[in-house]
């Protein structure tokens, strides 16, 4: 399940005191957001609309009412609703990005500070929201600018205070020292990745999404990084702070990631969301395999680059990577 089963058991309490049993948005929190009805173990819901950009850049309205569109066809209920079913009583939320790709690949400011203006300044519950990479170069390469206070902070790794833990973690064949800013400046996290291919690992998600959370993230690559990527999302810092996966798919590319190509450019005018990380990664996977077919290129596969590390992850039980156990709600809005 999304929350993995594990958590399931400690946050029961925490959610159930912040709704009723019976509210759908309980239900579906408790199962994955997934839908009990359908059958379903896991829920992401993918929004779609075609006038999300004006010469290629985000509208911010547009980008706004489509976050919580998909909020609240995911929990059933209204976005802010759904928001504090989701972080309950805690203070800190951190957004984990990824600005990898430079300004036209990274996590869209526009997605980015939709969503932390909506956990920060719209639920009454005076949460404190971190956006946060690996490092102020990245950040700065991807048009945020670095803020140190306020409701809604902007800080890398890197910068001065933060840092990397003295001490490696280890989980399954990963070892590695965390970013500061997860393991002690989030008391929880959300994944807001991009929808992109990836040279090495087939796809970049919102699991991948957490090498730039470690120091050593170049060591995890062999092999299409299975099992790293999975053995990575299992370790308690991660599992016990995810709540909410996105993938930021206005603007992607289905090919030569995870840098930016300008020849693979792919204006998918979509979000994907879910609280299922492997999920969702499954999703984002079928969008970017049926991208490439329509565009000529191979299957991942006969690429020699298949993400199996997607499959790896819903084995260990992180979530659902088998496609007929999501429930796929596809919302195409017309401006």
């Amino acid at each position: 399940m999304g929350m993995t089963r594990r958590r399931f058991l400690t946050d029961l309490a925490a959610l159930s005191a912040c709704f009723p049993l019976s509210t759908g948005l309980t239900s579906n929190l408790l199962a994955g957001g997934g839908d009990a009805s359908s059958g379903k173990m896991s829920k992401v819901v993918v929004v779609r609309d075609a006038g999300v950009l004006k010469d290629g850049q985000p509208l911010p309205d547009v980008v706004s009412s489509m976050l919580e569109q998909g909020l609240e066809n995911l929990f059933g209920c209204d976005a802010v609703e759904a928001v504090r079913g989701i972080f309950g009583n805690i203070e800190q939320v951190g957004i984990k990005i990824n600005c990898l790709g430079g300004r036209p690949l990274a996590t869209r400011k526009e997605v980015t500070y939709a969503l932390a203006d909506l956990i920060a300044n719209r639920t009454g519950n005076d949460y404190r929201v971190t956006i946060w990479d690996r490092s102020e170069r990245e950040l700065r390469g991807a048009g945020y600018e670095v803020a140190t206070k306020g409701q809604i902070r902007c800080l890398a790794t890197d910068s001065r205070g933060i840092g990397y833990e003295r001490s490696i973690r280890e989980s399954g064949n990963v070892g590695s020292k965390f970013s500061r800013l997860l393991t002690e400046h989030c008391d929880a996290v959300i994944s807001l990745a991009v929808l992109k291919d990836h040279g090495i690992a087939g796809i970049s998600g919102c699991m991948k999404n957490f090498y730039g959370a470690i120091h050593n993230p170049n060591k995890y690559h062999p092999n299409g990084c299975d099992p790293y990527v999975a053995d990575l999302f299992r370790s308690d810092v991660i599992t016990t702070k995810h709540r909410l996966s996105i993938v930021d798919g206005l603007v992607g590319i289905y090919s030569g990631g995870p840098g930016y190509k300008p020849r693979y450019r792919w204006e998918f005018k979509g979000l994907i969301i879910g609280t299922d990380p492997v999920a969702v990664d499954r999703i984002c996977l079928e969008l970017i395999e049926e991208k490439r077919k329509q565009m000529g290129k191979p299957p991942l596969k006969d690429d020699g680059r298949f993400p199996q590390y997607i499959f790896t992850a819903g084995s260990s039980g992180i979530g659902c990577s088998d496609i007929s156990d999501i429930d796929l709600i596809e919302i195409t809005r017309k401006v």
